[in-house]
């Protein structure tokens, strides 16, 4: 018996579920592995944050968060936008994107560490605290490491593997948080936070060059160097930008309230926020290879919903834990001693509500090869986010709480608006960039 018409019309349905399913299960999976990973890396770290509570007090970590500070914001010099690259770039011009990324890593990392081994001494005295100097210099130690296996990361997020990216993440956390609570238990103190990245980039190095080897196999060519550093300028902008957003506060309250209150706003910031920043920025891996593979404007801006959708689906159940939980887990975990810090935490763990949006935001333009706009609008959040945090910071850390969270939900809905006008449907650039593909972990 032949089908009717009619008996057509549901399997084309379910042929189109079918389809729409097999299109995001790449990002489902990739978010699955990553969550999973970031699960690890979570409980892990809140060990550590639990050792190093009861080792350091408020001075040890406001000493720690400078000298990790310094670092962070120095190590984001490196972020020029090169991995971008290496993740869209077609496929006859991978090899050469890949020689020519991989040089200019070298280039840029080996001259942030000598720029961070001079400023050591100088960022010491300004806090008086001579352990950050030589703190500071044992940080630029993975400067100089993890160019040897970047372009292996890289090609690895590329071709969309991120079951091995998150059993890589997995594994160096955790090696580095359970290193930091050996440290700290066995009399190491500030430097329990400072050996362990050591020993983590030598682990990263190896692991990514066995699972994704790859060597220049050619040399690299001045025209795609110059045509690699064009691309990665502004998102070298967006990167930097978002990095003294992020780490402006603690020179700030540092510099404003001292050490100590400093101490205290950092243990805040790792227990309020810590989860959330270190949520968005994992899965942000998954969105780039995700946005870029898309057929055209349309299908990036379903993409986009559907990354939101999952992130906040994970993320909004954990902060509302986190925050009604407060008063029973930081006095049983950390101590007594961090007890007035509750409150704190409960504040800023709600402002950490915009940050997937953000994130995701920011890869959807560099998907549309629109990184400029993502720049103009970090920079607003930036020079808003810290003005409040240095007109609140003689209040009190209380307001200054407050403060971030008036920002954060003010600003990035307001960008976020703003950004989807200005961006168009699809950009003709980052269509020409990579042929569709659907490959597996």
């Amino acid at each position: 018996m032949q089908p009717g018409p009619l008996s057509v019309i549901p399997l084309r349905a379910d042929a189109v579920i079918l389809i729409e399913h097999f299109k995001y299960n790449p990002l489902i999976r990739s978010f699955g592995a990553l969550a999973i990973a970031e699960m690890v890396n979570r409980g892990t770290r809140i060990l550590a944050a639990i050792a190093l509570a009861h080792v350091l007090g408020p001075a040890g970590f406001g000493a720690a968060a400078i000298a990790i500070t310094t670092a962070d914001v120095l190590r984001v010099l490196t972020q020029t936008g090169l991995g971008a690259r290496v993740v869209q770039v077609a496929e006859a011009e991978l090899e050469a994107v890949c020689t020519s990324a991989f040089r200019l890593n070298w280039m840029l990392s080996g001259s942030i560490a000598t720029l961070q081994i001079a400023l050591a001494f100088p960022v010491a005295a300004a806090f008086g605290e001579p352990q950050i100097s030589w703190m500071l210099i044992g940080l630029a130690i993975p400067l100089v490491t993890y160019p040897i296996g970047a372009v292996s990361v890289w090609r690895v997020h590329r071709a969309n593997r991120m079951g091995l990216a998150s059993v890589m993440l997995a594994v160096s956390v955790a090696i580095e948080n359970l290193l930091t609570i050996v440290f700290a238990l066995t009399g190491f103190g500030v430097w329990s936070v400072v050996l362990p990245r050591i020993v983590t980039a030598i682990v990263w190095v190896v692991c990514y060059c066995c699972a994704e080897p790859w060597r220049p196999s050619e040399k690299a060519d001045s025209g795609t160097m110059r045509k690699t550093l064009r691309f990665g300028r502004i998102v070298l902008g967006s990167e930097l930008t978002t990095a003294f957003a992020q780490h402006g506060d603690k020179y700030l309250i540092g510099s404003l309230l001292g050490l100590e209150a400093l101490g205290i706003w950092y243990f805040a910031i790792n227990i309020g926020l810590g989860i959330s920043k270190s949520f968005a920025h994992t899965l942000s891996y998954a969105l780039l290879p995700f946005f870029s593979s898309a057929d055209d404007g349309q299908d990036r801006r379903r993409r986009f919903k559907k990354s939101l959708m999952l992130s906040y689906g994970t993320l909004i159940p954990v902060l509302v834990a986190q925050v009604g939980l407060a008063p029973v887990y930081v006095p049983l975990l950390f101590g007594e001693q961090w007890v007035h810090a509750t409150e704190l935490i409960m504040i800023l763990c709600l402002s950490a509500v915009t940050i997937p949006l953000w994130r995701a935001t920011g890869q959807y333009l560099r998907a549309a090869d629109q990184p400029s706009v993502e720049l103009k609008w970090t920079i607003v959040q930036a020079f808003a986010g810290l003005a409040a945090i240095g007109c609140a910071a003689p209040f009190g850390l209380h307001v200054t709480a407050f403060a971030v969270l008036g920002v954060n939900i003010a600003l990035i809905p307001a960008a976020l608006i703003a950004v989807n006008r200005l961006s168009p449907d699809y950009s003709a650039d980052a269509a020409a960039m990579r042929p569709i593909s659907l490959p597996t972990p």
